[in-house]
């Protein structure tokens, strides 16, 4: 039974319209059946979010995306943050992805554009405001 669970994953991740939350509910199925607790934890996770889950220290690795910061100015739309150093621009544009994989998914396939959208938390945000001149304008969230 597990060995025909098995070829059925690996039949759907050899197919790119598969999506990965249905990889992911194979694979946790396949874990179940061979009582690997460790994976089913990382796969849970994976399905629903990491909000609050684990130290900072714990997350992978791949969820942590390079972005870019802009401002909304009342009159010429969306505006790049410009930062005065190159290191500091790098930290405050670099975030962890904790939303499931479904919500990745269902961000991803919206017709209106390719882009994903994470809100800065206020920590963040405050900090941000300290060290760049916006010019009064507010910081998207």
């Amino acid at each position: 039974m597990t060995s025909s669970l098995v070829l059925e994953l690996q039949h759907l991740a050899s197919d790119e319209k598969t999506p990965v939350s249905a990889l992911l509910l194979k694979a946790k199925m396949v874990a179940v059946k061979l009582g690997r607790d460790d994976i089913q934890e990382m796969l849970d996770l994976e399905m629903k979010g990491y909000q609050g889950s684990r130290p900072k220290g714990e997350l992978p690795k791949y969820r942590i995306v390079q972005g870019s910061l802009v401002v909304h100015n009342p009159y010429n739309g969306l505006l790049p943050v410009t930062f005065h150093s190159a290191d500091y621009e790098e930290a405050m544009t670099r975030t962890f992805v904790s939303n499931s994989i479904t919500e990745i998914e269902q961000t991803l396939s919206d017709p209106k554009g390719n882009v994903f959208h994470v809100p800065l938390g206020e920590k963040r945000r405050k900090r941000i405001l300290t060290e760049v001149d916006t010019m009064d304008m507010p910081l998207l969230n």
